[in-house]
């Protein structure tokens, strides 16, 4: 539960990034930073793995 909790806190700053890269690369795929958008499965996963954590 704590880990699920500290994972979520850090999500948080995440979040505003996701965004922006989600929005990009559906509106404006000239403008996507590559890179970042390459760490979206790292950030879905880390979101899959505190929402499990939290609910066991």
């Amino acid at each position: 539960m704590l880990i699920g909790l500290v994972t979520f806190w850090l999500l948080l700053f995440a979040n505003a990034e996701l965004w922006n890269v989600l929005w990009k690369l559906v509106f404006k795929t000239d403008e996507v930073n590559w890179q970042l958008a390459a760490s979206l499965p790292v950030i879905v996963f880390a979101w899959v793995f505190t929402v499990l954590s939290l609910l066991s």
